[in-house]
């Protein structure tokens, strides 16, 4: 039962913190070159150069975060859910290792 309730806390807790898809194309840092390369999702074909050499301001990228605004990271009302969520069964799994006789 422990570790089935581990198991479902770690599950929800990591699906909040999945972000979500940009798109089906494959964003690759090119470390060598200073530039973001993007691939076609399905087929690897290259497509261009989504960040070009010298136009981004990039030096030696290593990795690549996208985010679907420029603003402070407000959490959303689903995303409260989420944390609300993963709280409560944080809590319920103490509660119920607590209450187990040792």
């Amino acid at each position: 039962m422990r570790r089935l309730l581990i198991l479902v806390i770690v599950s929800v807790l990591a699906l909040g913190a999945l972000p979500c898809p940009v798109s089906a194309d494959l964003f690759v840092s090119s470390y060598n070159s200073d530039q973001v390369l993007r691939y076609n999702g399905t087929t690897g074909a290259f497509l261009d150069a989504f960040v070009a050499a010298g136009s981004g301001g990039l030096d030696g990228p290593t990795f690549l975060v996208f985010s679907s605004s420029s603003s402070a990271a407000i959490p959303t009302l689903s995303e409260w859910g989420m944390i609300g969520m993963g709280a409560l069964l944080a809590s319920l799994g103490l509660w119920a290792m607590r209450r187990r006789p040792a």
